[in-house]
Parts: C-alpha cells; structure tokens; sequence
C-alpha cells in the first residue's frame, strides 16, 4: 500500500512538471506574430490587421515595422485574409495548443495509473517474499513455551538483515533454554539439599518416639542432632537468600573498605582455620569500593571460607585486598580448567575427591561470589593453580 502510493505522489508530481514543461514550450497565441502583405493602397486594411492581431494577443513581426518596401500585393486588392482549416491563425494556433495539451494530460493519467497498479502489485509481491521470514519468526514464538525451547527458526537464506533477526532470535532461545535448564537444576538441587536435614530431623524424632522410656543422654544426643540439622537448613536458606537477592537490582549506597571485611572474615573462619591446621596469610591494603553492605559482607565471607573448607590439611590459604579488588588463594585439589566454569554453578562442589573431603557448604559460596559480582559490576575471575586449589579475584569497578 505504502508502494503504490508513493509511486502516486511521485507520478503526480512528474506528470504535473511534464504539463508545465511542455505547455511552456508549446507556442501561445501571445507569442505568435502576424506579418502583413498588403501595398501601400491598403493601408487602412493593415491597420486593421495589426488591430485585430492586438486583440487576439499576438503582435505584429519585427520584420514589418524595418521593411521599407511593403510586399506587393495583387492588383485591385485591399487586403488579404488567411485562413487554416477555415480558421483565423491565431485561434488555430490556440486550439491546437489546447488540444495537444489534453492529449498529454489524458495520457499520462492513463500511464499513471499503470505504473501506481504496477507498483502496488509488484510491492505486494515482493513485500509478501521478503517478510515470509518474519511470519516464521512470529510462528514459532507463538508455539514456545517452557516445554518447547528446543524450537528454532534456523532460517535459511542470504545474510539480510531477517536473516540476522531469525539468528539473533535463536541466540535468544538459546540463552533461555540454557537459564530454564539451570533453573530447574538449582530448585531440584535445592529441595534435595534441604530434604537431607529434614530426613535427619524426622529419623531423629521417629527414633525418639519409638522409644517408650527414653533416657535423658538419649533425649539430648537427639536433639543436638535435630540443631545441627536445623542450623545446617537455616544456613542453606540464608545462602539461597542471598543469591536470590543478588540477581535483583542492588543500591550502592554504602563505602565499605574490603580490608576490614576480609579480617573480619578471617576471623569469624579461625576456629576452621585452626582445626584444619591451615595457614593463614594476608596483605589487607585499605581499598574502598561502593556497594550493598549485607552483599559486599556475604562475598567476601564466601571467599574465605570457601578457601577454608576446600582445602586440605595442612595447606595454605593466602587473602589480598588493594586497589578495589579482593584476592584469595588455597591450596587444595588439583582442578581441570575445563572445570572452572561449573563450579561457578550452584551447588558445585568440584571433583568428586574435593567433595568427599569437603568440611562443610552447600556448594553455593563460589554461586554466591559469582552473583554478587556480577550485581555491582565487578569482574571475576577465577584460576586454578598448578599444584592445587584455586586463585579467586574481583575487582571492583565502582570506588
């Protein structure tokens, strides 16, 4: 529809430019010049004649008024008349001026209106060809839901600009399918983690119950059981909590100097530090960054004690802070570089040697690190080391 009329404003404005041309180019009767014959006697009937040229709007010629020998005109006459198809020739020259123009004027109305259809269908044709992909695209977004994410538009063609929307398109899927999955792994993850000290507080219970003269050792070895369990899921609450809530927006509203959180760290983790025989080293610069205190606080907090508990007895852990970034090395396994990346995920916990020796967690502090990093704009990075363990750094960008 655009097509046709674009092409009818365009025809228009060409056909109105052509009438103008060619009645401009196109003699008038102004521009027409009567020439007498008459001789001297008829001098009276050459007025006349330049009288009536003067009213029809045309002008005598130049050549008579510098000619001093008047033509010769046939004996006995007063004047001479001239006639085409028994017209006068100024109005022949109008009429015939008239008549061509509304020769144009009907012609090209009728080209217009030929090229506007023409240009109407052609558009409807090839606008029908180039937007099929777009239908294909609106299809298949139309049939997605959460089942259906493996769907893609795979669109075959030439490198356009569609073909790039269908590809951005099958990224996107791409991207959600892949969030979806990690999704759905993290819930199951998680009401498996939290059905393991729920399972030990009801055995616990059931225990108790089936007893009929329970003893009071009995009674409380149960319930320093059923704490643990209870401490274990609040912990796991509290760390989901903080993951979640560091996939929201956050306010960076507070100044907050890593090197006293990472020695707060340090010490809240000494009773670890010291039943595993770990040995501590630290270079705490003072280095102001801005951020979500509770956020900055849990990340810090998971550096270390991730460092802590994937460790092995008798290693090292060494913690750094200078110019808005934290550093944190261990000891520990040895870690594939093709590894890194999944311990990133939640509930991680690394090979299969570094989880059986594991203290304690949930494998979220690395997810945890991951997220909050990403909340405040950090950069993260994450490298194994040669003899074992890990090197973990993030830099803030906002100091």
């Amino acid at each position: 529809m655009f097509v046709g009329a674009a092409a009818a404003v365009a025809g228009t404005a060409v056909l109105g430019l052509n009438y103008v041309l060619t009645a401009r180019s196109l003699a008038g009767p102004g521009e027409v010049c009567i020439s007498t014959t008459m001789g001297s006697p008829a001098a009276g009937a050459e007025a006349d004649a330049a009288r009536e040229a003067e009213a029809l709007g045309a002008e005598p010629c130049a050549d008579d008024a510098d000619d001093p020998v008047p033509s010769a005109a046939p004996p006995g006459d007063d004047e001479v008349s001239v006639a085409i198809d028994g017209e006068d020739p100024l109005q022949f020259v109008a009429a015939e001026r008239a008549r061509r123009l509304r020769s144009l004027l009907a012609y090209s109305a009728l080209a217009l209106v030929g090229v506007c259809t023409t240009a109407v269908l052609a558009g409807w044709v090839v606008a029908g060809r180039a937007l099929r992909p777009l239908g294909e695209v609106t299809a298949t977004a139309r049939r997605l839901s959460i089942d259906s994410l493996h769907q893609r538009i795979a669109l075959a063609g030439p490198d356009d600009e569609l073909k790039e929307l269908a590809d951005a398109f099958d990224a996107m899927l791409d991207r959600l399918s892949s969030a979806v999955a990690s999704q759905q792994r993290f819930v199951a993850d998680a009401s498996h983690e939290l059905r393991t000290p729920l399972a030990v507080v009801r055995t616990e219970v059931d225990v108790a119950l089936a007893d009929p003269d329970p003893s009071v050792p009995d009674l409380r070895s149960m319930a320093g059981r059923v704490r643990d369990a209870a401490i274990r899921s609040e912990q796991l609450v509290g760390s989901l909590l903080v993951l979640a809530r560091s996939e929201r927006d956050v306010a960076l509203d507070d100044d907050l100097d890593l090197g006293e959180l990472a020695a707060a760290a340090v010490a809240a983790a000494s009773a670890e530090i010291d039943a595993a025989g770990l040995s501590v080293s630290t270079a705490l610069r003072p280095t102001v960054v801005r951020g979500d205190r509770h956020l900055v606080e849990s990340l810090v907090t998971n550096l270390v004690v991730n460092a802590v508990r994937h460790n092995v007895d008798g290693g090292t852990v060494r913690v750094a802070t200078a110019d808005g970034q934290i550093e944190v090395a261990n000891t520990g396994h040895v870690i594939d570089a093709d590894e890194v990346e999944a311990l990133l995920e939640p509930f991680a916990r690394g090979p299969a040697e570094a989880a059986r020796t594991a203290r304690t967690g949930h494998g979220l502090g690395l997810a945890i690190v991951r997220s909050v990093a990403h909340a405040h704009g950090a950069t993260l990075s994450v490298e194994p080391l040669k003899r074992g363990g890990l090197r973990v750094r993030v830099e803030f960008s906002d100091r």
